[in-house]
């Protein structure tokens, strides 16, 4: 049977799991939007993220911001396809320590084969619901590796 749960990010790997396939998940605090970009420069240039990843969820997105003055706006933060960015998860999850991986179209067993090590979570978002995500996002509170914009984390 499957459960309704309200989470608050960084995630404890005992929520983590406790999630079971089926399970519907909210959550409040931050999320960080990775792409591919990102990821390579994380991983393949060795560029480690300038911020803690430890506990946290993140989004695979297709993010469109406008930069004024200081701050980010959001235009649209829409979920992308996770199988693109499969071969970066068993690092962010082992090396960097994210707890949930937030996507469409799911990932292959490697990263789910981590995810089960670790304590971590893929949460799956029906396509075509990029409106509704950026109405839940309620602000951009820091943009990191600037230079790889729109693909920043």
């Amino acid at each position: 049977m499957s459960k309704v749960h309200h989470l608050t990010s960084p995630f404890s790997e005992e929520v983590i799991r406790s999630l079971h396939a089926g399970d519907t998940v909210y959550f409040d605090g931050p999320l960080f939007g990775i792409r591919d970009l990102t990821q390579i420069h994380i991983f393949d240039h060795h560029n480690p993220p300038p911020v803690s990843l430890e506990g946290m969820p993140c989004i695979h997105t297709a993010p469109s911001l406008r930069k004024v003055g200081d701050k980010w706006e959001k235009i649209c933060v829409g979920t992308t396809t996770s199988t693109r960015m499969d071969r970066f998860t068993p690092g962010l999850i082992g090396q960097y320590g994210v707890r949930a991986i937030i996507g469409k179209g799911g990932l292959y067993q490697g990263s789910l084969d981590a995810m089960q090590k670790y304590g971590a979570v893929y949460l799956a978002i029906v396509g075509g619901a990029a409106a509704l995500e950026t109405e839940q996002i309620e602000e951009v509170e820091a943009v990191y590796f600037e230079e790889l914009h729109p693909e920043a984390l």
